[in-house]
C-alpha cells in the first residue's frame, strides 16, 4: 500500500481495478472495503483506466465488465465523487476525455462482434448503451466547464462501428439536447443536432444501414429518447 495524507491507504491501481469489476454476488475483502481514497485519488485513478482500457479486455469476462460499468458509473459508483469542483479542473477534464477513449479502445472491439438481435440481451452491450442514463455519468450535464468535453465523447462515440457503442451515443445526444431544449441553450442543441445530421449523412452511405438505426438518430436528433 502506499501511504497518502489525503486519503489514508490507497490500494495499488490493478487492486482498486478488481475492485470494481465484480458481479453481483462477489464480495471484496475487508482490506479492500477499508479503502479510503480523495477525490483526486479517484479522478486520477478513473483518468488512468479510461486511457489505457485494453487490458480490461484479457482481464475480465464481458459479465465482469458489464458489471464494472455499472459499479463505476451507477447510482452507488464514484464518478461523482472524481468530479467533485475540489479536484483540479485538469484532472477532472482528463477524466471526462478518456471516457472517448473508453469506446474507441474497449467497448467498440468488444461490442463490433454483437449481432443486431442479441443487442438486448447481451450485457455489456447493454450496459453501454444505458451509460448516459447512468447517475455517474449523466451528471456531468452539471458541469458546463466541460461542456466542449462530454460533446467530444459523444462524437467519438458515434463514429465507432459498434452498433452499442453508436446508440450509446445517440441515446446521450438525445438526452442532451432535451436538457439544451429545456434551458433553452440554442448553441448546445445546434451543436449536437449537427453532430447527428453529420452522422446520418455518413451512416446513409453505407449499404448495410440500418433503418432502425437511422429512425433513433432522428428521434435522438429531436431529444425524444428514453
Amino acid at each position: 500500500m502506499i501511504e497518502t495524507e489525503a486519503s489514508g491507504p490507497l490500494p495499488e491501481f490493478e487492486k482498486w481495478v478488481e475492485s470494481w469489476f465484480i458481479e453481483s454476488g462477489e464480495e471484496l475483502s475487508d482490506e479492500d472495503e477499508d479503502w479510503q481514497l480523495s477525490s483526486q485519488d479517484l479522478a486520477e485513478y478513473y483518468a488512468r483506466l479510461f486511457e489505457t482500457p485494453e487490458f480490461l479486455a484479457m482481464k475480465f469476462t464481458r459479465e465482469q465488465l458489464a458489471a464494472g460499468i455499472w459499479n463505476i458509473c451507477g447510482p452507488h459508483g464514484s464518478w461523482h465523487d472524481a468530479m467533485n469542483p475540489s479536484v483540479p479542473d485538469s484532472i477532472r477534464r482528463r477524466c471526462v476525455r478518456a471516457i472517448g477513449t473508453l469506446y474507441t479502445n474497449l467497448l467498440d472491439p468488444m461490442c463490433i462482434f454483437v449481432s443486431d438481435d442479441a443487442q438486448e440481451t447481451d450485457p455489456l452491450c447493454r450496459a453501454v448503451y444505458m451509460m448516459w442514463d447512468m447517475d455517474g455519468i449523466s451528471l456531468l450535464q452539471t458541469y458546463p466547464e466541460f461542456q466542449d468535453d462530454c460533446v467530444g465523447v459523444l462524437w467519438a462515440a458515434i463514429n465507432c462501428k459498434s452498433v452499442a457503442c453508436v446508440t450509446s451515443g445517440l441515446h446521450g445526444i438525445g438526452h442532451w439536447i432535451s436538457i439544451g431544449e429545456g434551458q433553452h441553450d440554442s448553441k448546445l442543441v445546434d451543436w449536437l443536432q449537427a453532430c447527428i445530421d453529420a452522422f446520418l449523412v455518413r451512416y446513409r452511405q453505407n449499404v448495410d444501414a440500418d433503418p432502425s438505426l437511422i429512425e433513433y438518430a432522428v428521434d435522438a436528433r429531436s431529444g425524444t429518447v428514453m
